[in-house]
């Protein structure tokens, strides 16, 4: 198989039958009509007659179109206007069975048509493409870009390009602007030299480059989309790397921000399908587009119908995301939606996963500066930008997608899943060594997933001769950004501690709204009664001297069913109960031996203001057996 770039899509292969010898193509409808396909246009000659009758100027009949589902079937016809202008479309079905509209459009295209509908609403060019032989070569029809159909042997992007194997079958988009557009600077070794050799210096700037590598692997070892987001403090380099990643497949044209509708992503990750899509300035951000994080993530637009009540098909999209913004998703949530929805969800942060994008070595993304480079932040800054000069772009893209087609069909697709599970036991076996522990928590799990596909993709194209890497840079990069994330507020592990922590510092920042009851061997006394509801009960061994119980003074903290709902929804930064008590049972906090829903204690004798035999979560300050027996003997709980 041979290497294929064309502007416009390859035309079917299959001989016609019904041409003749000097080209022109030939043939009859049922009627006995006789249509003629030449050089100077069509014709159409009645039964029975010998007059010809022009119908519009010349056209290319390419093939007969359909979809994956062998549904909405077409037409594909090329032809020039009059400023020898090339346009290749396919007629829809729907389109060839109403004569003035197919007229409309084509005319509006630049096709002349003398022959036109009369009164009677019938059109000769309506009965013209209906009478088509059933024999013409074939070829897909696709509304959208990236891979046509799961043989992963053709690529679709904009302005009507598709890269493709030499046996695949030909592709035809429905209209141009089907997907993003791959522009072609200069050469691939030109690319290497101004932007991924250099980047060698930064793992940050390797990771951006194997991010926008790895969108067209996602369909093929069946990894979900993510957003890779870069966060820090202003010109750190964040959009350096974003230019990087965009040089992959084309100019800053393709750097979108992320002050759009909800709608208006859904609308770029369609467009972007089995591409990356890179978004600027997440403060920029409409509270919509905030929103929709979890919807972008999820490949689907929302469901809508049409006019008549129907519901339309959907869009779905596969698509990694490379983000950057001065905050993280959490802090962005907290400025923009201003106490709606605060924090973000456990599923977004598997899907939205946020980065430092300082690397902590005083040169902002940047690990080292090439020798002879003084190291400080004006030359950092000054050999970031060139880095993302942008002069050669994507001849990168090109190459990796056409060797990857090839991979696919020599090797099949699941050896390149193989590949990925060894990618990821290989970054787990590199956590462990460096004494950080694979990943063993499900949703960490995901996460890591998500990173060994970006360090397969840098890999692979290692391999390809791509990016001119040794093997095992990428993922060595990939590994460093995986260690930034674990280690960050954005993390699962990180939030979940700041959220336990933050449970059991309750009573010591917020004392005057708890009940406080004391200890006294058989029996206890309240020394603090809140003027309002209470948050929750402290039980304490001694009272206090300066008035507020700290954790070496409690013996347990008790939050009925209602106090405790309201606990996690106040400072449970959008994790959900379950998982809160999830956490709490992990580390010992929470004081039960029941495994259902409900771990609550039944408390078998009066305490404080609880009346007997209530329900109530019962919290220790420590997760030691010691303190958890104390409690149960203090408070005389029984398991229910």
């Amino acid at each position: 198989m041979t290497e294929q770039t064309k502007r416009k899509a390859p035309a079917p292969k299959s001989v016609n039958p019904n041409k003749t010898d000097n080209g022109a193509f030939v043939f009859a409808d049922d009627s006995g009509n006789t249509y003629e396909v030449r050089a100077d246009g069509v014709y159409k000659t009645a039964k029975g007659s010998t007059d010809e009758r022009k119908l519009c100027d010349a056209l290319e009949i390419v093939a007969l179109t359909r979809n994956n589902e062998s549904k909405d079937w077409g037409v594909w016809i090329r032809f020039k206007d009059i400023d020898e202008q090339t346009h290749s479309l396919v007629l829809s079905g729907g389109l060839l069975t109403q004569g003035k509209k197919l007229e409309e459009f084509l005319s509006s295209e630049g096709l002349r048509i003398p022959c036109l509908s009369g009164n009677s609403g019938k059109s000769p060019l309506v009965d013209f493409f209906n009478a088509l032989p059933r024999t013409l070569p074939r070829a897909l029809s696709v509304d959208q870009g990236g891979f046509a159909s799961d043989k992963f042997d053709s690529f679709v992007f904009g302005d009507n390009v598709v890269l493709h194997l030499d046996d695949a079958e030909p592709i035809s988009p429905t209209y141009d602007e089907v997907a993003a557009t791959l522009v072609e600077r200069g050469s691939l070794e030109e690319w290497q030299a101004d932007v991924s050799i250099p980047a060698l210096h930064s793992k940050r700037l390797m990771f951006g480059l194997c991010v926008s590598l790895s969108a067209p692997l996602l369909p093929i070892v069946g990894v979900p989309s993510s957003i890779f987001h870069f966060y820090g403090r202003s010109s750190c380099g964040k959009t350096s790397i974003q230019k990087a990643a965009a040089s992959v497949w084309g100019g800053e044209e393709r750097i979108y921000s992320w002050q759009a509708t909800a709608n208006g992503l859904e609308g770029l990750a369609k467009l972007h399908n089995n591409q990356p899509l890179i978004l600027d300035e997440i403060g920029q951000a409409e509270s919509s587009g905030i929103k929709a994080v979890y919807s972008m993530t999820n490949e689907k637009e929302k469901t809508r119908s049409t006019a008549s009540g129907k519901l339309r098909k959907s869009n779905n999209w596969r698509v990694n995301f490379l983000s950057s913004g001065e905050f993280s998703l959490s802090e962005i949530r907290e400025q923009i939606l201003k106490g709606e929805q605060l924090g973000a969800a456990t599923g977004e942060l598997a899907r939205f996963i946020g980065i430092p994008a300082d690397a902590g070595r005083g040169l902002g993304v940047l690990d080292s500066l090439p020798e002879g480079l003084e190291r400080d932040t004006k030359h950092a800054a000054a050999f970031i930008r060139s880095v993302s000069s942008m002069k050669a772009t994507g001849t990168a893209g090109r190459a990796f997608l056409m060797a990857l087609m090839k991979d696919v069909a020599k090797s099949g697709r699941a050896d390149i899943e193989a590949r990925l599970r060894s990618t990821i036991e290989i970054i787990e076996e590199r956590l462990a060594e460096e004494t950080l522990n694979a990943s063993t928590e499900a949703l960490e799990n995901r996460v890591l997933e998500r990173f060994a596909a970006v360090a397969l993709a840098g890999e692979l194209a290692a391999d390809y001769g791509v990016l001119g890497w040794e093997k095992g840079d990428a993922t060595e990069a990939v590994i460093e950004c995986f260690k930034a994330w674990r280690e960050s507020d954005e993390s699962p592990a990180e939030r979940v501690a700041r959220v336990i922590d933050r449970i059991l510092s309750l009573p010591d920042t917020d004392g005057a709204n708890f009940a406080i009851y004391e200890w006294q061997g058989e029996n206890f006394t309240c020394i603090n009664r809140p003027n309002r509801s209470a948050t929750g009960i402290v039980v304490v061994r001694a009272a206090p001297l300066d008035g507020l119980p700290n954790r070496a003074d409690r013996v347990a903290t008790l939050y009925l069913a209602s106090q405790f709902r309201e606990l996690c929804n106040k400072h449970g930064e959008r994790l959900r109960n379950d998982e809160i008590i999830e956490a709490l049972q992990k580390t010992g906090l929470l004081v039960s031996n029941q495994t259902g829903r409900r771990p609550q204690y039944q408390i078998s004798k009066s305490v404080c203001e609880l009346r007997n035999k209530t329900r109530a979560y019962v919290i220790i300050p420590d997760g030691l057996e010691e303190s958890r027996k104390e409690a149960l003997r203090m408070l005389g709980a029984r398991n229910v």
